[in-house]
């Protein structure tokens, strides 16, 4: 019976230059061998029909047999070609990953559905090595997300994390610190803070720095740490927002109604410098009402006798 098909498919190819009609009749053979339990050659007709023959026809075979090496290896040949989706791409995964045949590989596949399987079935040392291999690191490509979810909150390696935003772009980098800056500046506070002057600070090689104002919620239950960002920020440009100033007295007002505040002086003199100041930076009203909640008199002092009252 093989060599009758073999024959026909001799014929077959002299009569037709059709490719798909050739891998029907393959593909019948490969059906053929199959009901007669030669799995291994049944799945070498199946590879020849890649990208003739619908894909799930097959792999509902080899499924039903419970034959997961076969199934491997077809939808392994199945992602040399472009006929290969994620679906097919997680059933891949799932068969490596019920083989325990994670190490080392060529990928084929959507590097981002690997790192989804991967991260999903607990397998982190390969997902992280496949978004290392990736070379498309952008936040919309979605690896970018998931191999920092995968390194801040499995791996909790909060260090390769910042070694790994010097790296992107300052747009990437904004998307990442607007989603995990909280998350950094409590584990990597000094590094995040760096990172932060260096992406807000104006230079041939940032000549369109991010906005400092878009970082403040970061800094939720960090007042002192905020409070040294934006005195950088005040330093290297004067003619920032109201809104950086207005946060900057309200952190001073905030430290000098507190009882427990150090170095109120040094405090007090800053505060007073900003309200002092003849370009009037800040929102003289929303200090006003911070003082009087406050109770800050020196500054309410320094607004009336601005406002000539």
């Amino acid at each position: 019976m093989a060599i009758r098909y073999k024959r026909g498919l001799n014929s077959l190819a002299r009569r037709y230059s059709d490719q798909s009609t050739i891998n029907m009749v393959i593909c019948k053979y490969g059906d053929h061998l199959y009901s007669k339990g030669d799995i291994d050659l049944s799945m070498e007709q199946y590879i020849q029909t890649v990208g003739t023959i619908e894909p799930s026809y097959i792999i509902r075979k080899f499924l039903e047999a419970q034959s997961i090496n076969h199934l491997t290896a077809y939808l392994e040949n199945l992602h040399r070609t472009p006929h290969a989706n994620s679906d097919h791409t997680t059933l891949l995964l799932n068969c490596y990953i019920r083989l325990k045949d994670t190490g080392d590989k060529e990928w084929h596949f959507d590097v981002e559905t690997a790192l989804r399987v991967c991260h999903q079935a607990g397998f982190i040392e390969q997902a992280l090595c496949l978004a290392k291999k990736s070379n498309n690191h952008s936040w919309s490509s979605g690896i970018l997300f998931r191999y920092l979810k995968i390194v801040l909150e499995d791996v909790k390696d909060y260090k390769s994390a910042m070694e790994y935003l010097k790296n992107l772009t300052i747009l990437e980098a904004e998307s990442v610190l607007k989603n995990y800056g909280r998350r950094l500046l409590r584990d990597t506070p000094r590094e995040l803070i760096a990172l932060l002057k260096n992406m807000c600070t104006y230079s041939d090689t940032n000549p369109v720095p991010s906005s400092p104002e878009d970082f403040i919620h970061i800094f939720i239950g960090q007042r002192n740490y905020l409070q040294s960002f934006l005195e950088f920020i005040v330093k290297i440009n004067p003619d920032c927002s109201n809104q950086i100033y207005n946060t900057l007295i309200e952190l001073y007002i905030y430290e000098l109604s507190n009882p427990n505040s150090q170095n109120k002086a040094e405090l007090e003199t800053k505060c007073l410098n900003i309200i002092n100041n003849k370009q009037d930076k800040y929102d003289i009203d929303h200090v006003l009402m911070l003082c009087q909640l406050n109770n800050c008199i020196t500054g309410l002092v320094a607004l009336y006798e601005k406002m000539g009252k």
